[in-house]
């Protein structure tokens, strides 16, 4: 997944970084993205 497909993704509110530098660049926790992008696959039940 590009760097450029996730910061859609936050901007659209479906993940959030776990650190936003003051220079606007995310800091991800591997496992944490991969949770948040799994989640977002799964149909609403």
């Amino acid at each position: 997944m590009s760097a450029r497909t996730l910061r859609r993704y936050v901007v659209a509110g479906w993940i959030t970084p776990d650190l936003t530098l003051a220079s606007g660049q995310y800091r991800w926790d591997v496992e944490k993205l991969r949770e948040q992008i799994n989640n977002m696959r799964k149909p609403d039940a």
